[in-house]
């Protein structure tokens, strides 16, 4: 086996004199009287170990030649837990896109398993390093212990690095659409200035490393740990680096993902150069933080374009036809909806075509013809409302596309289902006072343990069908384009439980319960008997389905929330 190559970073302890003067190549840099060196170890450990490279099967200290090659900068990130993989990944494959073949630095938290950091290794531009010391091991101040984070410094030890000449940083949760050369050859210190808070953000900045910059930082990171504050190394940073050592630079470099929705980015000819998703819903976990804070989908579409070729996948876009529902209202009707209408030819799919063509309050009818290999009928001999699609492969999943433009309003529906104009217009009424939840005619309660299915709704329901459902459109843009592939393809298996896997990704989303719709009058199920619900091992096959739903999003449990709301005393029945 290999020695281990291990390395010291020297510590200076600094006086606090300290001023910030120009390099020789114009560059502020901080400088101070040095007082007293020492060696930076706590209880016998360096605060970085060595790189892990599985794909090479060697080991290299950090100031190894390897790591700089013929380069004179690098890109560097840092990663906290394990769920931050898919983000390091995806961001990696960014830099390959847009030309990039600079070494990237990945500093890890100790809390990233073995497994994760293997796997990062693995990556072609990658070197990983560990640092072994905790948060608290960085700062070991007594009666501290719960104060500092592990990963809330690895960014100060950026500054340590040795025969490196300048450091892009960028945090684990940006994305590079296009070549940051420009980027790389702006001066150390060099940031995008927030907006209205007039800060620098240090997600994406540039940085030289200097001895005496990462004590200052250090002895100011632990000050504030010593005083019992909660802090950062981002707050470290942009407290003591003055703004007159900061160079701006264009913020196409550091664009917030929810501001990707905004006329400016939708209308003018720019392409961000770094996509930064602030925020807690990020594009690898969205569906199960119930924050339901706003998603720009052409922001996390992008990211799902990158991630396409790496084990996090999202489901490839069908033919590329659903827009990003992000325009103005301009261009949606906001009093009428949208059907989409599965079908796999059932005799009662032509007339229910038409009746919802008929219906003033339909705005268009989408008929998904679910055989992929049968002739799908003209559109023309259905009504200028109808539009067909036919897919090229059949599959559950299927229901919850919609090419072109949708209304924000959209009605899901099975080609046996009736439902009266009348009933119809009530379901959508209420669906425009609660467009976060999922509406519809059908409630059930779905447990799984103790396994339990209900139809009652004085139970409670946490699921509706979407046998008759409302939803916003960008649900259905959410569940078409980002979720991951790897989660469509359970339902594929089974073919089954893509209704419940849709509640749950809504739900999962926002942390809001569905809401059933009591309208007067018989809602008549046509289908005779006929269907998959009908199958003896139905049931069965839908408990092991969402099982594995369950493990493959990443949960411990359904994320399905139980609601009890009706909007007035039942006097519907579904009856064959």
């Amino acid at each position: 086996m290999k020695p281990f190559l291990c390395f010291v970073f020297i510590l200076t302890i600094v006086s606090s004199e300290a001023r910030w003067q120009r390099s020789d190549d114009g560059h502020f840099l901080l400088r101070q009287h040095l007082v007293q060196q020492q060696t930076p170890r706590r209880n016998g450990r360096a605060l970085l170990s060595v790189p892990e490279n599985a794909a090479m099967g060697v080991f290299e200290s950090l100031n190894a030649p390897q790591l700089l090659a013929s380069h004179p900068h690098i890109f560097a990130t840092i990663i906290c837990e394990d769920a931050q993989q898919a983000g390091i990944t995806v961001l990696h494959e960014s830099l390959l896109r847009a030309g990039h073949r600079e070494p990237f630095l990945v500093l890890a938290s100790p809390a990233v398993s073995d497994g994760v950091r293997v796997a990062i290794a693995r990556l072609p531009l990658v070197k990983i390093f560990r640092a072994d010391s905790s948060g608290n091991g960085f700062c070991p101040v007594r009666g501290s212990e719960n104060v500092i984070h592990d990963c809330s410094h690895l960014k100060l030890l950026l500054f340590a690095l040795k025969n490196i000449e300048k450091i892009v940083f960028l945090e684990h949760d940006t994305v590079v659409l296009k070549s940051v050369t420009n980027l790389v050859e702006s001066p150390p210190f060099s940031a995008v200035r927030e907006p209205h808070v007039g800060l620098f953000e240090t997600s994406v900045m540039v940085l030289r490393p200097d001895i005496e910059v990462y004590n200052i930082l250090r002895e100011e990171f632990c000050s504030a740990v010593k005083r019992g504050e909660e802090t950062s190394d981002h707050f470290i940073i942009r407290t003591v680096v003055p703004d007159e050592a900061w160079t701006t630079v264009s913020d196409t470099y550091n664009v917030p993902q929810e501001h990707m929705d905004t006329l400016w980015y939708r209308k003018v000819d720019v392409v961000p150069a770094v996509i930064h998703y602030k925020g807690i819903p990020k594009p690898w976990n969205w569906w199960k933080l119930g924050s339901g804070e706003p998603m720009s989908l052409d922001a996390f579409g992008r990211w799902c374009n990158i991630a396409s070729e790496t084990e996090f996948a999202c489901a490839p876009p069908k033919d590329n036809a659903m827009i990003p529902p992000m325009q103005p209202s301009g261009w949606s009707n906001k009093n009428r909806f949208t059907v989409i209408l599965s079908t796999y030819h059932r005799p009662t799919w032509k007339d229910l075509a038409r009746y919802y063509a008929s219906l003033k309050v339909v705005m268009n009818v989408i008929l998904v013809w679910h055989d992929p290999s049968g002739d799908p009928p003209l559109a023309a001999q259905l009504g200028l409302k109808v539009s067909v699609w036919q897919p090229k492969e059949n599959s559950l999943n299927n229901r919850f596309f919609g090419p072109g433009n949708l209304t924000e309003c959209v009605y899901i529906c099975d080609d046996d289902m009736k439902v009266t104009e009348e009933q119809l217009i009530r379901g959508f009424q209420i669906w425009r006072g609660h467009s976060r939840r999922l509406v519809g005619f059908f409630p059930r309660l779905w447990m799984m343990d103790p396994p339990h299915y209900s139809a009652r709704v004085h139970d409670g329901y946490n699921v509706v069908l979407t046998k008759g459902l409302y939803t916003h459109r960008y649900f259905l843009y959410m569940y078409v384009h980002l979720l991951p592939k790897k989660v469509k393809d359970v339902v594929n298996k089974y073919n089954n439980c893509e209704d419940i896997l849709f509640n749950m990704m809504v739900t999962g989303y926002n942390g809001v319960a569905p809401l059933h719709v009591l309208v007067e009058g018989d809602i008549i199920d046509m289908g005779h008997g006929g269907g998959i619900s009908k199958r003896g091992n139905h049931f069965s096959t839908r408990f092991k389905c969402v099982e594995e739903l369950i493990d493959v999003l990443g949960l411990t449990h359904a994320p399905l929330t139980i609601g009890s709301l009706s909007d007035k005393p039942l006097k519907n029945k579904e009856r064959e």
